[in-house]
This record gives structure tokens, C-alpha cells and sequence, in this order.
């Protein structure tokens, strides 16, 4: 590749956005049955030979088969999971094979396999110690009034059993899908659940991809993403994403664990637990709604921490607060906590992708809090390190102890969007003196003037390829705008104004092809106004 061009120069002032707009999102379809009957999930840890292992689920007598997967099916080492139904009461023979004549086991790896029934019980709990086969009868249904038969415990350690629960992964490719990897692992990364390796997306380029698997109920695990090309799978070629659902659909926003954007090299892991969402999405009205929380017949709710009944705070230990925040028009990149001062607990959060769907919407959330002494530490973090403001909308925050967002003493703080990656606020409630005795706690002011530098950008046909930074003296970049930044802005003039103290700065415009953005693709040029 051709080295970028760069064309420096000296001027005034600082700010904001880079972004990556969410795309939507497709249905996934669970498993479809196999047979009709009474659903059971198989879980099968497979050991470093993988092709030598196969199963089969048959009547007892042998004269029907349910389910089977022959020696050589299964291509790598992995967990996999399987789904079948037989009717209920059967009385029923799941047979293991090995060519190899060593099991699933020992010095192969780790391998063990279980049975689960539609509730979650667990049926039968193995060992992959064998040698060339294993037969076990199983009565299908519920274990607490059909027992299964299970054989006497393995002579070695075995996985611990568990329930399981659905996952969705949603990934969103770029135009070099082949280079595209990812696997789920355990967080020490001993034990790999499921792998799409290096070349399995190479005929879907720019393709909305999904996986469901069956994962291990809350436990954390390592959703490891990788790129052969070491570029990720956006910005110039796309705009990948990453998202983790609980369930087995991408449709429900409520149901997102985690959202990450492609904008990485070679490496990206997503931690996650898998079990449900913890919280649904909150009200967009004009007036305060109650956080996410479980109510019962008598009308007392539960959020967690506090109780309320009939939307009102019963609980005399606990603290109201109201959140008020404008969103930008990318709002999935918007998450924020509440927690202790300290930052160790955490008692209330929305994530990365809890606010996909509201684009410049204005919430109003109200969440309880207990009463932690008085002091807390309010987190508003966007994951593209530009905010919620300028160019991208005018996002602000303001956060009021109780529910009355009209009377000004109420307020605890107050922050523009222009806070780049994140924001920190620690504030005083409850316990501590009433803000209508005490002057409300806000953010500090800045003490020195900014001024206003507009930038003006002409491109030529190949936007994609244009970027430009502002940086202070000493090479510290406070605006940057990386090539692929513009893509889709071929040929248009793009406008943005930022904000900077008083002082020297140099702007350096950028071209990844090396050929400047003029000339025979077009007439490109770049131009800076200070305060108008």
C-alpha cells in the first residue's frame, strides 16, 4: 500500500464524533425438531479427534432412530449441541462410538456429555471415559417422575453440570468475509464451546450473519472475534458490528448483552455472561417511568436493590433519582452506571446498545438507588470516544434526586455531550443535606474560553480514502477523523465545527491513497474558519 500523504499546518484551537451507525437486524430460527415428541437438548464436549466420535439416539429396542451422527461428521474440537424430540415416556438408548477405541477423553482433551430435558433438568451426566462405545437408557420426560438410568460415577473429574440458556450472535461483515473468525470461549480460555474459524464466512461478504448456541447459564464467557487482514471488518470495507442476544432471537433490543463495533486490527474480545438481559428498555415519555423491576399481585416491586409499590418508593433505605439525557442520532454508542463512590458496585446500568432504537430521543428514566451514605458515581461512556453532541446531534445529561424535573434546587448535576469517550460525576443524595438547603453538585465549569474553528471539507470521488486530525504542539491528536471516516461523502462538501482553548495547533489532512483528494477525481479542497 501507497503511504499516506500529509499536509500540515499551523492555527487555533479542540472536540468530538467518530462514528458507526447501527445496522438492523433479521429474525433467527431455533432448531427445528427432528422428530415430534418431547424436546431434549444434547451437549457434547468433544476431544482432538473429533471426526473418530459419533452417537445415536434410538428406541430402546434398537428399531427407531431419532437422532444419529456418524464417525466423521463432526470436523474439529469443539462443544456442540444438539436438539431432538421423541415422545414422551419412550424409553429410550443414546450410543456413543469411537473409532480410535479411547473415548472422548484423558490425554485428547476433556471430553464429557450430557442430557437435558425441555425444563432444563439434567438427564444423564457423563464421562468421556470409554473405549470403543457407551450405551445409556434414558426414560424421556421430566427426571423427578421419570428417573433416568445413569451408570455409576466416572473414576475421574468430570464438567460440573448445568443448566443452559440461548445465545444469538449477530455479526455484521464487511467485503472480505474470509478473513473474518470468531469463537466462544471460557474466560481463561482452557475450554473453546463453539468455533467459526478463519474462511467459514467466505461466501457471505457483507452479510448480517447469525449464530444461536446453547451456553452454560450464568457463566462468563469470551466472545474472541478475529481478522486475518489485521483491519477488522469495518471502516473502509464496511461497517461490521458485533452483537450478543439473550434468547434465540435478534429482534428483541431489550434482549442485548453487548455491542461492539469491528473497528479493531486482529484481536477483539467481548465478555458476556449468558443468561437473560438484565433490565428491558426504558420509556421515551415526557414524564419519569419507574427502572425495569418485577412486580407482584399485591402491587409491591422489586428492582433489585429497592422496593416500590404502585410506582411509588416504599423502601425507606433507598434513594429516587431522575435521569433526563438527549441522545445523539447514534445512540447505541450511549451506555452509563450508576454505583458506589468508589466504583466497585454497581447498582444500576444501561449498556453498550440498550438505546439502539432511539436515535435523538430525549429519556427520562427514573431508578432507585440504596441509600450508600450519600455519595455515588455517575458513568456516561460513549464507545466511539465522541460523545453526544456536535455534528452527531446536541446530546446533554442532568440527573435530579426524586421525580420533579421542574424544580431546579432538585438538581444534582448537569453535562454537555461533548465528553468524548467518557464522563465521571460523583454526587451527593439521600442521606445526605437536601439540595434545597445545599446548592445542587455540577460538573465544573470550564474557566478558560473556547472558541468555535469550523472545518470545511470538499472531497473528491473517493471520500473513503480522506481523513484529516487536529493536534496540540507536543503530537497529542484532540479531533480525529481517520481515513474511512467519510465514506459515502464522494464528491460532497461536509462541514464541522469544533471547539478549542486558545493556543497553537497544527491540522493535518490525510490520503490513503497517496494522491490527495483533487485532479482527475475531482476538485477537493479543505478550508478552516476561526469564529466564523
Amino acid at each position: 500500500e501507497d503511504e499516506n500523504e500529509e499536509v500540515s499546518e499551523l492555527f487555533q484551537e479542540k472536540t468530538s464524533p467518530t462514528l458507526m451507525p447501527a445496522g438492523t437486524y433479521a429474525p433467527t430460527v431455533s432448531h427445528a425438531p427432528t422428530w415430534d415428541g418431547y424436546p431434549l437438548t444434547l451437549l457434547i464436549q468433544l476431544d482432538d479427534f473429533s471426526r473418530e466420535t459419533g452417537f445415536s439416539i434410538t428406541s430402546a429396542d434398537k428399531k427407531i432412530t431419532y437422532l444419529e451422527r456418524r464417525q466423521g461428521y463432526y470436523k474439529k474440537s469443539q462443544m456442540v449441541v444438539e436438539k431432538v424430540q421423541i415422545p414422551e415416556g419412550v424409553k429410550a438408548l443414546l450410543t456413543f462410538t469411537d473409532e480410535g477405541g479411547d473415548g472422548i477423553c484423558c490425554e485428547n482433551g476433556h471430553g464429557y456429555f450430557q442430557l437435558y430435558s425441555d425444563q432444563g433438568s439434567l438427564i444423564l451426566d457423563e464421562s468421556g471415559i470409554f473405549s470403543n462405545g457407551v450405551n445409556r437408557t434414558f426414560v424421556v420426560g421430566e427426571p423427578q417422575t421419570l428417573p433416568p438410568t445413569v451408570s455409576s460415577s466416572p473414576t475421574v473429574s468430570v464438567a460440573p453440570s448445568f443448566n443452559v440458556f440461548p445465545i444469538t450472535i449477530a455479526v455484521q461483515l464487511d467485503q472480505w468475509s474470509d478473513e473474518t473468525g470468531f469463537s466462544i470461549q471460557s474466560i481463561d480460555g482452557s475450554n473453546t464451546f463453539y468455533d467459526w474459524p478463519t474462511g467459514s464466512f467466505s461466501d457471505q461478504s457483507s452479510d448480517l450473519i447469525f449464530e444461536t448456541v446453547l451456553l452454560p447459564r450464568d457463566t462468563e464467557m469470551n466472545l474472541r472475534v478475529t481478522d486475518k487482514g489485521g483491519d477488522g471488518f469495518c471502516c473502509l470495507y464496511g461497517e461490521g458490528y458485533v452483537k450478543i442476544y439473550a434468547g434465540e432471537s435478534a429482534e428483541d433490543e431489550s434482549a442485548l448483552l453487548a455491542f461492539k463495533s469491528a473497528e479493531f486490527e486482529s484481536d477483539l474480545s467481548i465478555i458476556f455472561q449468558a443468561g437473560p438481559a438484565p433490565s428491558v428498555s426504558p420509556a421515551t415519555t415526557s414524564s419519569p417511568t419507574d427502572s425495569a423491576a418485577k412486580t407482584s399481585s399485591n402491587g409491591l416491586t422489586s428492582s433489585g436493590w429497592c422496593d416500590t409499590r404502585n410506582g411509588k418508593l416504599v423502601d425507606d433505605t433507598c434513594v429516587e433519582v431522575t435521569l433526563v439525557m438527549e441522545l445523539d442520532k447514534f445512540s447505541a454508542e450511549t451506555s452509563w452506571s450508576i454505583g458506589s463512590e468508589d466504583g466497585w458496585t454497581t447498582f444500576v446500568s444501561r449498556p453498550d446498545g440498550y438505546y439502539t432504537e432511539m436515535q435523538s430521543q430525549k429519556i427520562i428514566e427514573t431508578v432507585y438507588l440504596p441509600d450508600d451514605g450519600g455519595k455515588y458515581q455517575f458513568k456516561i461512556v460513549d464507545f466511539m470516544g465522541d460523545g453526544t453532541c456536535c455534528w452527531a446531534g446536541n446530546g446533554w445529561y442532568s440527573l435530579y434526586e426524586g421525580r420533579n424535573i421542574e424544580d431546579e434546587s432538585s438538581q444534582l448535576f448537569y453535562g454537555q455531550g461533548d465528553f468524548g469517550r467518557e464522563r465521571v460525576h460523583i454526587f451527593q443524595a439521600g442521606s445526605t443535606p437536601s439540595p434545597t438547603t445545599s446548592p445542587p453538585t455540577h460538573s465544573p465549569q470550564p474557566t478558560v474560553t473556547k472558541y468555535a474553528v469550523e472545518v470545511n471539507i470538499k472531497f473528491d470521488d473517493y471520500s473513503s480514502q480522506t481523513g484529516w486530525y487536529i493536534a496540540s504542539v507536543d503530537g497529542t491528536v484532540l479531533v480525529d477523523r481517520p481515513p474511512g471516516y467519510y465514506s459515502g461523502n464522494d464528491t460532497l462538501t461536509v462541514v464541522e465545527n469544533v471547539r478549542l482553548e486558545p493556543g497553537e495547533y497544527q491540522f493535518s489532512a490525510l490520503d490513503a491513497n497517496g494522491d490527495g483528494f483533487c485532479c482527475q477525481h475531482g476538485i477537493g479542497y479543505y478550508l478552516l474558519n476561526f469564529n466564523g
